[in-house]
C-alpha cells in the first residue's frame, strides 16, 4: 500500500512540474535555512564540551563592594591567592588551575628574525590534566613545571616556524633579553571553546620574575574541578565570602568586601558577561531569536506549499472522485496526499544538502565559525533533521491533505467543483500570516544591517587610519626614545 501511495505521488509530481518546481524551491530554501540556523544554535550550545571534565569544572568569578555601601561590580577573574585557598580549604575541590593574560609580548621570529608581538598565558602545570588539550609533542604533565616554557598550538607552531616539529625549538623574549623553549604542541582548538590559548608559559615563569600571588589583584582567571556528586551550590555558599577568613584587617581598612561565585564551564559562552572575559561571549537569549527565525522560516515554505496544493486542488478533484467512487476511504486519500507531501519534502531535503555544501562555508566566515560539514553525520544531528523533515512534511501536508479527501464525489463527477468554494478563507488568513513574518522579518533584517552600518561607519571625532599604536613598556628606554623624538614631529 505505501509503495503504491509513493508510486502515485511521484507520478504526480512528475505530471505537475511547474508545481512540483515551486513547492520543492520553497521547501529546499526553508529546509536549508532551517539547518544552517539549527548547525550555528548546535555549536553554541557545545561550547566547552568537548572537555571530558566538563561537567565537574566551574570557573570562579569575583568582584567586591565598593566603600560606604558602594555598587558591586562583578568580574570574570578572581584573584591568585583564592583559588590556592580554596583547595586548601575545601577537600570537594579536587584540584584548581589559573590563567594569566600576557598582552603585547615582544618576539623574535626565529626563522626571520621579524618582531612581532603577541598574547601569551600563563597557567598552571596541571591544565593538561584538568582540560581536555591534548598534546601531539610533549608530555602533559611535565610541559610548564619549569619557567621559560612555552606550549604552542598546531597552528601557532607553523606561524612561528613553518614547521610542526618544534620541539625543544627557542624563542627569543628581546625586550626582557629571555629565551624560553618550546615543551609542547597541542592539538588545534574547536571553535566551540572559549579557551583559546595559542601560547601558553608556565606560572614557573611569572614567579621567576618576583611575582607574588596576593588577595587583591583581579587579574587570573580561576578554574576548579570538583568531586563527582559535588553540590557546587553549597560549596559557593560556603566560599561566597572566604576573604573574611583570611585578610579581614585589609577588608575592614579599606572598605572593599570581596564575593566569590562558581559557574559551570560549560555555561560560560551562553550565560556569563562579566568583565574581564576570556573572548566576548554570545548571549543564550540570541539562541532563542535564532530559533524562532528557524520556525518562522519553515511556516513560511510550509504555508506556501499549503497555498499552491488547494490552488490546485481543481486538477486533483477528479482523482478523488474517482478513488471514492472505487471505495477508496478518507484514510486512504489523506495517507495519498501526506506520502506526496512527505516524498517532496524528502526531495527538497536531498537538495538542501547540496545548498548547505555551497552556503555553510559563508556562515563560517559570517559567524567567525569552523563548522565542519561532517556534524551533519552526528546521531543526534541526524536525528534532529529527520524530524525537522516529518515535521515540515507533516505541517505543510496535513490541511491540503484533510481538505482534498473531504471532496464529494458527485461535484467533481458532475464538473461542479470549485476551488473558490471551499478553503477560500483559510488561504487567505494562511496568506496573510505568510506575508506578515516575512515583513517582520524583513523588517528586523533591515533594522540589524543598518544599526552594523552606523557603528562601521559613525564619526568618531578623529581620523582613526592616521593613528598609530606601539605597543611598548612605558618604563624601558625604547618608550622614551620614541617619546623624546615624537617631540620634534610636525602633526597636521
Amino acid at each position: 500500500m505505501i509503495s503504491n501511495y509513493l508510486k502515485v505521488a511521484f507520478r504526480s509530481l512528475k505530471n505537475q512540474k511547474v508545481y512540483s518546481f515551486l513547492n520543492v524551491l520553497g521547501l529546499t530554501i526553508g529546509i536549508s535555512s532551517a539547518i544552517l540556523i539549527f548547525l550555528f544554535i548546535n555549536d553554541e550550545l557545545s561550547y566547552d564540551k568537548h572537555h571530558k571534565k566538563a561537567v565537574n569544572i566551574y570557573r570562579l568569578n569575583s568582584g567586591y563592594h565598593l566603600p560606604n555601601s558602594g555598587p558591586f561590580e562583578a568580574y570574570a577573574t578572581s584573584k591568585p591567592m583564592v583559588g590556592e585557598a580554596i583547595v586548601k580549604d575545601y577537600p570537594e575541590v579536587v584540584q584548581m588551575c589559573r590563567f594569566n593574560r600576557l598582552t603585547n609580548q615582544m618576539m623574535e621570529l626565529p626563522t626571520t628574525q621579524e618582531i612581532i608581538f603577541e598574547e601569551i598565558w600563563a597557567a598552571d602545570s596541571n591544565i593538561f590534566s584538568m582540560f581536555t588539550m591534548p598534546l601531539i609533542q610533549g608530555n602533559p604533565r611535565l610541559a610548564l613545571d619549569e619557567p621559560y616554557t612555552l606550549v604552542v598550538t598546531r597552528n601557532k607552531a607553523r606561524d612561528l616556524f613553518g614547521t610542526e616539529d618544534v620541539l625543544s625549538k627557542t624563542i627569543f623574549f628581546p625586550e626582557d633579553s629571555l629565551e624560553f623553549k618550546i615543551t609542547g604542541v597541542m592539538e588545534n582548538y574547536p571553535s566551540s571553546s572559549h579557551l583559546k590559548l595559542d601560547i601558553i608559559t608556565s606560572i614557573e615563569t611569572l614567579k621567576s620574575q618576583n611575582w607574588r600571588p596576593n588577595w587583591w589583584n583581579f587579574n587570573f582567571h580561576t578554574y576548579l574541578e570538583l568531586a563527582k556528586n559535588t553540590n557546587a551550590a553549597n560549596l559557593e555558599n560556603n566560599i561566597q565570602f572566604i576573604s573574611r577568613r583570611y585578610i579581614p584587617e585589609q577588608e575592614d581598612g579599606s572598605g572593599y568586601r570581596q564575593e566569590y561565585s562558581l559557574i559551570p564551564l560549560t555555561d560560560i559562552h551562553l550565560n556569563s558577561n562579566l568583565r574581564a572575559e576570556m573572548e566576548a561571549n554570545s548571549q543564550l537569549s540570541y539562541i532563542y531569536i535564532f530559533g524562532i527565525i528557524g520556525l518562522f522560516i519553515v511556516l513560511i515554505a510550509s504555508i506556501n506549499y499549503m497555498n499552491l496544493a488547494t490552488a490546485s486542488s481543481v486538477k486533483q478533484a477528479k482523482e478523488v472522485g474517482i478513488r471514492k467512487v472505487s471505495g477508496a476511504s478518507k484514510a486512504d486519500l489523506f495517507s495519498r496526499f501526506m506520502s506526496e507531501s512527505l516524498l517532496t519534502t524528502i526531495f527538497s531535503l536531498a537538495l538542501s544538502c547540496l545548498v548547505i555544501a555551497i552556503t555553510l562555508p559563508e556562515l563560517n566566515d559570517l559567524a567567525d565559525k569552523s563548522i565542519s560539514l561532517s556534524v551533519l553525520l552526528n546521531p543526534l544531528v541526524i536525528f534532529t533533521i529527520l524530524c525537522l523533515v516529518f515535521f515540515v512534511g507533516l505541517i505543510s501536508g496535513s490541511y491540503p491533505s484533510l481538505y482534498l479527501s473531504a471532496i464529494q464525489p458527485k461535484e467533481t463527477l458532475k464538473g461542479s467543483f470549485s476551488s473558490n468554494k471551499k478553503g477560500a478563507s483559510l488561504r487567505k488568513f494562511l496568506v496573510i500570516i505568510q506575508f506578515t513574518i516575512s515583513i517582520a522579518l524583513i523588517t528586523g533584517t533591515i533594522i540589524v544591517y543598518n544599526q552594523l552600518d552606523y557603528l562601521r561607519n559613525i564619526r568618531l571625532g578623529f581620523n582613526k587610519e592616521q593613528i598609530l599604536v606601539v605597543p611598548i613598556k612605558s618604563n624601558t628606554d625604547e618608550f622614551k626614545l620614541i617619546q623624546n623624538k615624537s617631540k620634534d614631529l610636525s602633526f597636521v
